[in-house]
């Protein structure tokens, strides 16, 4: 019977490792955004972006960052791109005033995710928009946000605990693993000759 008990408590420890340790079943989540949510920055030509946790799949239509005016109207938005865990655009904000940008994309594991932010302006642009020169999807340089004031220190986002995380069908099949391990140990031991 002792053995019997060691396997299963080897068992039940090698599972916990694998639920806790194992990076490749956490899902991607917003690692941060850029203005930062809540950010003031100011008006003309900023990047808007989104940082993940994990690389994004670049396909085809599969990635879109829409940025929208306190009047509820798409603002101009160019030099689009994916990068590793990153995507953004160079967005000119006319206005004074709340904007809120929409964003979705594909995880490396497949998996549509989207969210939303919103951030402030503050003044006018001085200049009217002009279409940037994007020669390629990724730009060679791209201008730095300017802050005008960051929001008040608030509590971090958590990320979703990566038990939360785990596939139906991952953590279905270790479950029959283990059961399958224990199953042998017990018919080994049935089988084993008494001396």
């Amino acid at each position: 019977m002792r053995p019997v008990k060691n396997a299963l408590a080897v068992l039940a420890v090698f599972l916990f490792l694998i639920f806790q340790t194992n990076p490749s079943f956490a899902h991607t989540e917003v690692d941060s955004t850029s203005p930062a949510a809540g950010e003031t920055v100011a008006p003309g030509e900023q990047v808007v972006s989104v940082q993940f946790t994990d690389k994004i799949l670049e396909l085809a239509n599969s990635t879109e960052i829409l940025v929208v005016d306190p009047s509820g109207n798409e603002v101009h938005a160019d030099c689009s791109g994916v990068e590793e865990n990153r995507i953004y655009t160079n967005a000119f904000l006319p206005t004074e005033g709340d904007y809120e940008v929409t964003w979705r994309t594909l995880a490396e594991d497949g998996h549509p995710i989207s969210g939303k932010f919103s951030f402030s302006v503050s003044g006018n642009a001085e200049t009217e928009y002009t279409t940037p020169a994007c020669a390629t999807d990724t730009p060679t340089t791209e201008p730095t946000p300017k802050v005008i004031a960051t929001p008040l220190a608030s509590e971090p986002e958590t990320m979703a605990d990566s038990n939360e995380a785990l596939s139906p069908f991952v953590g279905s099949g270790l479950a029959v693993v283990g059961v399958a391990v224990v199953a042998w140990l017990l018919f080994r031991k049935a089988r084993k000759p008494k001396e």
